[in-house]
């Protein structure tokens, strides 16, 4: 899996400022061509269901007519946030992923995040990780 941007550090308070942060993210990078609808996308998308997993992990995404292609954003927040995962931790790890509004295969996208993080020492390789090559290794 190839993840097209990876950023530390992002300094948010909560889910919502997270999803601005996200939306606008996914536009700089050239991969929505309007940051405001795939927001919606994203708020939409969290209220029909967490996107928090386990371990500090949460993979929010939205499905939009704006995605010019499908990609993965990984952050790392600098402090850990609320956000209603299914162990209750907090999330300090965020796997955001732009889907196109006509595919379907972004299940095989998540499937994929999915099988690498359920594998106990990719979780401490992604504690342990201080650059962009250490997360892009875990994925790779």
């Amino acid at each position: 899996m190839k993840i097209k941007a990876i950023i530390f550090d992002v300094n948010v308070k909560t889910k919502a400022d997270l999803f601005v942060y996200i939306a606008k993210e996914f536009s700089n990078l050239g991969v929505v061509s309007d940051e405001h609808i795939y927001l919606k996308s994203l708020i939409t998308r969290e209220a029909e269901y967490s996107t928090g997993l386990t371990d500090g992990i949460a993979i929010p995404h939205g499905k939009s007519p704006t995605v010019l292609e499908h990609e993965v954003l990984f952050i790392k927040l600098r402090t850990p946030m609320d956000y209603g995962t299914l162990d209750d931790s907090k999330v300090q790890y965020v796997f955001a992923l732009a889907i196109a509004q006509m595919e379907n295969n972004h299940l095989d996208m998540l499937m994929e995040l999915s099988v690498k993080l359920m594998h106990s020492e990719n979780i401490e390789r992604l504690e342990q990780a201080q650059n962009a090559e250490d997360i892009a290794a875990i994925f790779a």
